[in-house]
């Protein structure tokens, strides 16, 4: 009997300290990851030349677009420094023509962009459509 009165007297003591201690502090979430985007990259197919296009995000290689093609890339969303310049295989690494551009993808985003070539160099543009 003094066993099981003195069970409950330390089952009856836990209880309360530790109904008076405070709620704990939640732990800080994890961050939601940002959500992806898409970028579509297109070539038009009535360029002046046949050289296929190198697309550079920084100094990475990312894909080479010939005539007509396209390709689809999921990116995180950022601020990405792009380079465009003709494949440097045979004739068309005479030609030396490239560019630089900023492009700006935010979360979730789909872009489409095609590959202009003209006379005065390459660049990056909204595709229609």
């Amino acid at each position: 009997m003094l066993r099981t009165a003195l069970s409950c007297c330390l089952l009856i003591a836990a209880t309360c300290s530790a109904a008076s201690e405070p709620p704990p502090i939640p732990l800080a979430q994890d961050p939601v990851p940002a959500q992806s985007a898409r970028l579509l990259l297109s070539r038009d197919a009535n360029a002046p030349t046949a050289c296929d296009v190198e697309v550079l995000l920084g100094e990475r290689q990312i894909v080479t677009l010939a005539l007509d093609t396209h390709t689809e890339l999921e990116l995180p969303p950022g601020e990405y420094a792009t380079q465009l310049r003709l494949s440097r295989a045979g004739y068309c690494g005479t030609l030396n023509l490239g560019s630089n551009q900023s492009i700006l993808i935010n979360p979730g985003e789909r872009r489409h962009l095609q590959v202009i070539y003209n006379d005065d160099g390459l660049f990056l543009a909204p595709a229609d459509g």
